[in-house]
């Protein structure tokens, strides 16, 4: 049996995520992309999903994808510090 290297497991996951966004699937479109470490695009999902997840009562569920992603990339986007805070 072959095992597939770390970065194509990652960019097939990636795909997948793809896939799940366009069949209108964003919570678990956004832990593929965090599973596949494509940071970018978890954050586009967690910035356009923000405002329909506290406005649902799913804030939980905002500070869970939050918590996800490294320090740097909050440090270096407000905007995800911004909604982060309003999950509390």
């Amino acid at each position: 049996m072959r095992r597939l290297p770390p970065e194509e497991i990652a960019s097939v996951t990636a795909k997948s995520a793809e896939i799940l966004l366009g069949a209108n699937l964003p919570d678990e479109a956004f832990c593929l992309f965090v599973q596949a470490k494509d940071w970018a695009r978890a954050e586009e999902i967690f910035l356009d999903q923000a405002a329909r997840l506290i406005s649902s009562g799913r804030w939980l569920t905002l500070d869970e994808w939050g918590n996800t992603f490294p320090a740097m990339r909050l440090e270096n986007n407000p905007w995800l510090l911004y909604w982060l805070g309003r999950s509390k």
